[in-house]
């Protein structure tokens, strides 16, 4: 005869447990937000308001004051607000800074052309030395534009720098143009 062995039992197959199920879905949904969220370009205003804040950390030219420009053309979009206590001209995805020295004398040119070069770049600066007394001699009424420079358009907008005069006083300007978006982006 031959030898039987006895019957092995029958098991059901193995069921995953649900929680684990669950865990392994939210695991594949959380990666797949942090994904879209890294991949997604940054807004505007959310770096002209970042460029604003080391704009007003950083200061202007030694010695003057921020100030809101009555005298400065405002574009439709553009409104003078406060940043912080300080004024700021606002718009779209850029911003305006105004700093001001009255009565201006060569301490301000100075001043002035030592911001400009640190800011800006050494250029920036020799413009002013190289303009800035002249400038301030002229002693004209008008808004006169006596320097500017600005950088080149990049991924981060781009800085734009003048300097006037009116009635014995400097004005330095500091704008800020987020960077150009491509609409189907």
């Amino acid at each position: 005869m031959t030898e039987t062995s006895p019957a092995q039992p029958l098991t059901a197959p193995r069921r995953r447990r649900p929680i684990v199920v669950a865990l392994g879905v939210l695991l594949v949904v959380v990666v797949a937000l942090a994904a879209w969220i890294w991949a997604r370009p940054p807004s505007p205003t959310a770096e002209r308001d970042l460029a604003l804040r080391g704009a007003l950390a950083s200061g202007g030219p030694s010695g003057w004051e921020l100030v809101a420009d009555p005298g400065l053309d405002t574009s439709d979009d553009a409104e003078w607000t406060q940043q912080d206590g300080r004024p700021v001209l606002l718009g779209g995805n850029g911003f305006t800074l105004v700093w001001a020295m009255s009565p201006a004398g060569p301490q301000a040119c100075a001043a002035l052309a030592d911001w400009a070069a640190r800011r800006f770049a050494a250029e920036a600066g020799k413009g002013v030395t190289d303009s800035c007394p002249a400038a301030l001699a002229s002693k004209s009424d008008d808004d006169k534009v006596f320097t500017d420079y600005g950088t080149e358009p990049g991924p981060h907008g781009r800085y734009l720098f003048s300097a006037r005069t009116r009635a014995g006083a400097i004005f330095a300007g500091l704008t800020y143009e987020g960077p150009a978006r491509n609409a189907l982006r």
